[in-house]
């Protein structure tokens, strides 16, 4: 997958107050604020779709294709990239820009764009999809009540301005980090979801950059088991990159359906990466695979007693949710890639193999602090 690398005109942060005056239109209508993940995180997933999509249309273009020349080659070599596909974005050129100067034909045009997307894109961010089948974000649904409160011209042409074509997968993964933290900030229904703070992430980075024993020119696993939207699994990749790893492959996991989106999104974008939706409690994902380092923010406040029969049924025999989460995670680690120390801070915590469950003889939580040692 060819990532660019181009140098940005301006500092990606900035992007971070036009994504928020996006959020002004919903005050106005009358919308909660706690609804602002619902109606802003399907967006955000379209200009990061365009924006990426938009960059691997100019590495192609930098090899040599264009559609003047070839429509057909240009098209193949986009698929061949794997990255999900839209015919408006890759055919015609077009993009939300585009759509929002003509108000006359809007309407057409984004129900054209919208639907361009692939069949596995379109589930992800629940396009044309019907009542009974699968659907992770809900921009239909968000698009009919914009509709209905006649800013969804408004609200598309705010977000038409995020022009994400250019940045780097670090850089996109900064900004997604920084929305999702002030979503959390704002909605009353994200107990559980934590976002990871950029300086912790370079923490973690240089623990395992400094803990595992493997050659920078072998392949580096990592699985974050509560992947949220990636920002953790990800800034972790990159960092391990920036540290001389050139192969990192990212597997992540999480249970809700619009964070998983993102993430698997985030994921078309990047080599070696997949994500998986479900509860990592319940479900052994990736199922064979061992890896060489795993990360994860554990969730706060959450009760796993819905589903309390398949955890006591297993082998981990823990009731403290944070813990639960460590020693089912210690059971998937490769035991020979690195030391055997497990270091902590804040819940966030990074484990680098070998150990056993066996091992971790003594894990003492309390609400702000999870403390882990291990003996021998």
């Amino acid at each position: 997958m060819a990532e660019i690398n181009s140098t940005p005109l301006r500092d990606i942060m900035q992007y971070e107050s036009q994504i928020w005056a996006a959020a002004d239109l919903l005050i106005a209508a009358g919308i909660k604020q706690s609804k602002f993940p619902d109606f802003m995180m399907p967006f955000f997933a379209l200009v990061m779709l365009e924006g990426r999509m938009r960059n691997v249309i100019s590495q192609l273009e930098e090899d040599g294709l264009s559609r003047e020349a070839d429509l057909d080659e240009f098209i193949e070599a986009f698929r061949d990239e794997k990255c999900g596909y839209n015919e408006f974005i890759v055919r015609e050129g077009k993009t939300l820009a585009t759509i929002c100067s003509n108000d006359k034909t809007f309407e057409q045009d984004f129900s054209t764009y919208r639907n361009a997307f692939d069949p596995e894109l379109k589930m992800l961010l629940g396009i044309d999809r019907g009542t009974e089948e699968q659907k992770f974000l809900n921009m239909d649904g968000v698009v009919a009540e914009l509709r209905s409160k006649k800013i969804l011209l408004q609200t598309v042409t705010k977000w038409s301005e995020v022009d994400l074509s250019g940045y780097d997968n670090s850089a996109i993964t900064t900004l997604e980090e920084h929305i999702k933290r002030r979503w959390a900030d704002i909605s009353a229904e994200t107990a559980g979801e934590q976002y990871t703070p950029d300086d912790i992430i370079s923490l973690i980075s240089e623990i395992v950059s400094s803990k595992i024993s493997i050659p920078k020119n072998k392949f580096v696993h990592v699985y974050d088991p509560t992947c949220g939207g990636g920002n953790l699994l990800f800034g972790i990749a990159d960092r391990l990159k920036s540290n001389g790893y050139s192969n990192v492959a990212t597997y992540g996991c999480d249970i809700s359906d619009a964070l998983y989106a993102l993430s698997c999104i985030e994921s078309k974008f990047r080599q070696d990466s997949k994500i998986e939706h479900g509860n990592t409690l319940t479900k052994v994902p990736f199922s064979g695979t061992q890896f060489d380092v795993v990360i994860a923010n554990p969730p706060y406040g959450v009760s796993w007693k819905g589903y309390e029969s398949d955890i006591k049924n297993d082998q981990t025999d823990s009731s403290n949710i944070h813990q639960l989460f460590l020693m089912v995670s210690c059971c998937l680690c490769n035991t020979s890639s690195g030391s055997s120390q497990i270091r902590a801070l804040q819940l966030k915590f990074t484990m680098v193999p070998p150990f056993s469950v066996e091992t971790l003889v003594e894990a003492k939580a309390t609400s702000a602090n999870t403390y882990l040692t291990k003996t021998g």
